[in-house]
């Protein structure tokens, strides 16, 4: 074998890198440096293709069942019928024809006992030790500790799940494995890439669309850090196909890292209609790590507040963004902003619009201190602000 037959083969082989699984634990934060737990995954710097990939990760890529509570209906009396009439024919015809079942055949039944059946299904992927990603709609309808996750590892199991956290924000939920075995102890947990796809790049799905399990499907990004309908969260578009049953999925690129988590379509002619027109978007993975954290240590995604409510200029050539309302009692107010102010920036970030002000306002956490440029009366200033949590229920 020549030497470069002997790189070549190297290339095509996948490297062994050691990567941190989440903790059992809700207490402890998801922690990439952390050493206390670790599982082999299928990494490299380089591309492996899609076709490399696949048998690697695959079997991460689990298919989740949501249960409903259906509880049956009130068990009443059964009223005898009438005698039948002798044109009628016999007893035991009019029984049949009549589809009644005298009391004493059927089987006893307790009103107040809860059933379940499925309401519906969804993907997910595992992160760590029995902790799996999905999206908070694909769990939301469902009943906390009825999920029903089905995993291949040699066959096909089924293991019953709880919910261990979800945000409804940026669509994550984050279910456990409840009594696993160690039939899927074998099962790696996927690495969520630190960097986010470059327009163009090459990314492929893994999903159960319409019932089809672990259906492969390819594309590439269309555009990263995409907004939609003032979702708090950035997106990656892209044009690999993905269609109901996807939700919950992971989007790869091909160094088998996840990207993103699949979250919505956008079709031709409305939400029931076929995705035609190629535009899909997916959670980033910066986005997913950072909710992993929150959830798992503080059972919600902590949020800045700053108590104003901002909207952009008329003006085409104008920059920064108009302050609407300032809330009372809030960190705003305390720093000294007021109605009519322009937000021009930020500490090292300029604001152009509302667009680029929503962007930097996301990414920084409750008791942060930032510091404001304000334009009041054509004079620029600067005001120190410390960030409160936002409540659930309440604004900026």
């Amino acid at each position: 074998m020549t030497l470069r037959n002997k790189v070549l083969a190297i290339a095509s082989t996948a490297i062994l890198l050691t990567t941190p699984v989440l903790s059992d634990s809700k207490e402890k934060a998801w922690n990439w440096a952390s050493d206390t737990q670790t599982s082999t995954y299928i990494y490299q710097t380089q591309s492996l293709g899609v076709e490399n990939i696949v048998p690697r990760v695959i079997n991460s890529v689990v298919t989740i069942t949501t249960m409903k509570s259906v509880v049956p209906e009130e068990v009443k009396p059964l009223v005898a019928p009438d005698s039948p009439k002798e044109e009628n024919g016999t007893l035991d015809d009019f029984l049949e024809d009549s589809k009644f079942t005298p009391a004493e055949t059927m089987e006893p039944q307790d009103p107040r006992k809860e059933k379940f059946e499925a309401a519906g299904f969804g993907t997910g992927f595992f992160i760590g030790k029995n902790l799996i990603v999905t999206n908070h709609h694909v769990i939301e309808d469902g009943v906390q500790d009825e999920y029903l996750v089905s995993i291949h590892s040699k066959k096909w199991y089924a293991y019953k799940a709880h919910l261990v956290s979800a945000d409804d924000k940026t669509d994550i939920a984050i279910l456990e494995i409840i009594n696993p075995d160690r039939d899927i102890e074998t099962i790696v947990p996927l690495q969520l890439s630190r960097t986010l796809p470059r327009v163009g790049e090459p990314l492929f799905a893994i999903g159960h669309p319409h019932g089809l399990l672990w259906t492969v499907t390819q594309g590439s990004t269309s555009f990263v850090n995409r907004k939609l309908n003032n979702i708090w969260q950035d997106l990656v578009q892209t044009d690999t196909p993905v269609n109901p049953g996807n939700s919950g999925g992971p989007l790869f690129n091909l160094r088998g890292e996840v990207v993103g988590v699949n979250v919505m379509i956008l079709g031709a002619s409305g939400d029931n209609q076929p995705n035609e027109t190629g535009l899909n978007f997916a959670v980033t993975s910066e986005v997913t790590t950072h909710v992993v954290n929150e959830l798992l240590q503080y059972d919600r995604v902590r949020r800045p507040k700053m108590g104003v409510s901002i909207d952009d200029f008329e003006e085409l050539n104008a920059t920064g963004v108009y302050v609407k309302e300032v809330e009372e009692g809030s960190p705003a107010e305390k720093a000294g902003i007021m109605v009519h102010d322009t937000i021009s920036g930020a500490d090292k970030t300029m604001f152009r619009n509302s667009m680029d002000f929503f962007r930097w306002f996301a990414k920084l956490m409750p008791n942060d201190r930032v510091e404001l440029r304000i334009v009041r009366d054509d004079e620029s200033i600067i005001l120190p602000i410390t960030l409160d949590e936002r409540l659930p229920e309440t604004g900026q």
